[in-house]
């Protein structure tokens, strides 16, 4: 009977779901999760693999899992996701064609970044040629390297790594009834962790928009920690998620107050479906909500409020059943929001072709290791079946003559080799620890670099045409910034300023605060504008310089 685990890195927290296929469709027989220590995992990146590590061994040894294979999933800022429509015959000359074409869409270099994609449709282009309709992902390679480095340390291999977004549409949207049940149609799915909230759009199953930000209820909690001095239990009841101390939070006041620390996490949300009715898409029909911080009191009323659909908690699809895991040691009722993700990576372990998005963010270089590995292993066993060939036509004489004197020899001999590679390796250590030693320095240094290179040719090609730059300042300072002074030939030059700058990734909360145009019709309109820097305007660019130069 087929069998899968799927295994989530969260920012608080480890969660594994494993599941098996019946006659009757997929089952959950175990779920599990282990606290991970603050500042262990930060927007999606793994920071402290060894913590990491420590927690799934706690995982893997208080919930009884066995398997050491594993689907794994990320999510978080730096992940960037498109959907594409290119000419398609057959998946060879798609594959080679995406390869050069993948810059088009993406505003990173082939060799910085894993790409992967897949096919959601096969549609007819306006010459009547066949075309694909892909979703394109790219992911930072240590970003990746870190979650496979935390699961190789705890003694687990990832046979994929999956995208977040894509194991919620699987443990969610039951084809033609979607997460919330009902008629198909255009729906979002908001998974609201602590630290990162993923946005996915899609239609009856198929993945047409996804977006991932950098906030969750961390913000919220956290805020409110900072203003409630003699409330702090009723934060952390909230944070934990605790019915009880949610509901008995002081007064008016308190509700009042989280509510207003909802509004950036609302707004992030609003933008983001906002967003893709813009590129084109439809307007989205209900939200479906699920996540760590989803329960916040009054978060779905207040995004309702917002964004003016039907919002409702998600459930899992209906012909996923769960067995006996142990509701004595778990409550399910709160598992709930933290359920489908897990499960979501468990199912694509299982193959459920008409369910299973095969995109996977693995590294080329970790499938070439885990190929070598297998061939080292092959050769290993060949070359002992050879060696046991041979030790069986002659040992048997050689034993009967020389049985103690030969143990004795080899004995010595192996001491002495053994003896020898200690002392041969004991410059490589040194070496190596220096080495060690070296890229750590190279990393606090340019902890926080900025790609300002990029940065500045990402505002030149999104800047109106009409517009001139006349000074441009920049810090990176947490949370970096940028100061922009400009002139252009109308009034209308702020609006397109701001309309043409929200097409750069690595900038937010685009704001122009003064413009002013001097008398005489001839004039040029000045301004100047603010934004914030977001963390795809960082660079690991020198990082990977140095070090890689270094090796």
């Amino acid at each position: 009977m087929s069998r899968a685990v799927g295994v989530e890195i969260g920012t608080s927290a480890v969660r594994a779901v494993e599941v098996r296929e019946t006659a009757v469709g997929p089952e959950v027989v175990r779920f599990g999760q282990a606290t991970l220590r603050a500042g262990a995992v930060r927007d999606g990146e793994v920071i402290d693999g060894a913590a990491v590590a420590e927690a799934l061994g706690r995982l893997w040894a208080d919930s009884g899992f066995r398997a050491k294979e594993v689907v794994v999933g990320i999510a978080g800022p730096r992940i960037m996701v498109r959907q594409a429509d290119v000419p398609h015959t057959n998946e060879e000359d798609l594959a080679s064609a995406l390869k050069f074409q993948v810059q088009d869409y993406f505003p990173v270099a082939t060799n910085d970044a894993v790409i992967d994609y897949e096919v959601m449709d096969r549609l007819t282009g306006p010459d009547g040629g066949p075309v694909a309709r892909v979703l394109l992902a790219a992911a930072p390679p240590t970003m990746v390297e870190g979650h496979l480095a935390a699961l190789e340390q705890a003694g687990l291999r990832a046979t994929a790594v999956d995208l977040i977004p894509l194991a919620l549409v699987r443990a969610l949207v039951e084809r033609d009834l979607g997460p919330l049940g009902g008629d198909p149609g255009d729906e979002a799915i908001v998974c609201i962790g602590e630290s990162v909230t993923e946005v996915v759009v899609h239609e009856n199953g198929l993945v047409r928009f996804v977006r991932m930000l950098p906030v969750g209820g961390d913000r919220i909690t956290d805020g409110l920690g900072g203003e409630l001095k003699n409330d702090l239990d009723w934060v952390q009841g909230v944070k934990q998620g605790r019915r009880a101390a949610a509901a008995s939070g002081g007064d008016g006041g308190t509700l009042l107050l989280a509510s207003d620390r909802m509004l950036p996490l609302v707004e992030e949300i609003r933008g983001s479906l906002d967003y893709f009715q813009a590129q084109g898409g439809s307007s989205v029909r209900r939200v479906a909500v699920i996540g760590s911080a989803s329960r916040l009191p009054g978060l779905l009323d207040r995004l309702q409020h917002e964004i003016r659909v039907p919002v409702e908690a998600a459930r899992v699809r209906p012909t996923v059943r769960i067995a006996d895991v142990g509701q004595a040691a778990i409550d399910l009722s709160r598992a709930e929001p933290v359920l489908p993700v897990p499960l979501g990576l468990a199912l694509r372990g299982l193959g459920d072709a008409d369910r299973v998005h095969r995109l996977s963010l693995v590294p080329p270089r970790h499938t070439e290791k885990e190929r070598q590995r297998h061939g080292a292993i092959v050769a290993a066993a060949s070359v002992g079946a050879v060696l046991a060939g041979l030790m069986a036509l002659a040992g048997v004489q050689v034993l009967r003559v020389h049985q103690a004197q030969g143990r004795e020899s080899r004995a010595k001999a192996g001491s002495q080799a053994l003896q020898h590679r200690i002392d041969a390796l004991a410059p490589v250590g040194a070496a190596h620890a220096d080495l060690l030693h070296r890229e750590q320095d190279v990393r606090s240094v340019l902890a926080g670099d900025v790609d300002w290179a990029h940065l500045v040719s990402s505002v030149q090609q999104a800047m109106p045409s009409d517009a001139l730059v006349s000074s441009f300042q920049g810090s990176r300072a947490n949370p970096g910034s940028v100061n922009i002074a400009g002139t252009g030939s109308d009034q209308n030059i702020t609006a397109r300023w701001i309309e043409g700058l929200a097409r750069v990734d690595a900038i937010t909360t685009l704001w122009v605060p003064s413009a002013n145009k001097p008398g005489g019709p001839h004039q040029d309109v000045t301004f100047t504008s603010t934004a914030t820097l977001t963390p795809t305007a960082q660079s690991t660019g020198r990082v990977d310089q140095y070090i890689g130069g270094a090796r």
